[in-house]
């Protein structure tokens, strides 16, 4: 049966029993394992220890993660994290050479 907008959609005659429902699971499985367009779309998510596997409908097909909301902003916020340490760390660096440097030279003498 066609959905609203035109997509043809699946919909069961009634309650279902579990031996359906396992059915109509491994039916769309098999068509999706074995049709090569929707499964050059499957994609593994890129977050860390995410076992997810998805089919990547975006419009550039150019989605990271299985949900943005966690695993990409796990990611965000880790990269953050990298990214100020990295800062601090290299304040830190400049701050005790400028303070070398302070201590080698002595006051007043010109270079």
């Amino acid at each position: 049966m066609r959905g609203q907008d035109g997509v043809l959609v699946r919909q069961l005659a009634g309650t279902p029993e579990c031996a359906a429902l396992l059915a109509a699971v491994a039916r769309d499985a098999v068509e999706l394992l074995t049709d090569p367009a929707a499964r050059a779309a499957l994609r593994q998510c890129e977050g860390d220890n995410c076992p997810i596997v998805y089919l990547d409908t975006s419009r550039g097909r150019r989605r990271r993660w299985c949900s943005s909301e966690v695993c990409g902003n796990r990611e965000r916020v880790a990269r953050h994290r990298r990214r100020v340490a990295s800062r601090t760390k290299g304040a830190g660096a400049r701050l005790a050479a400028s303070a070398r440097g302070a201590a080698t030279s002595p006051r007043g003498a010109s270079t």
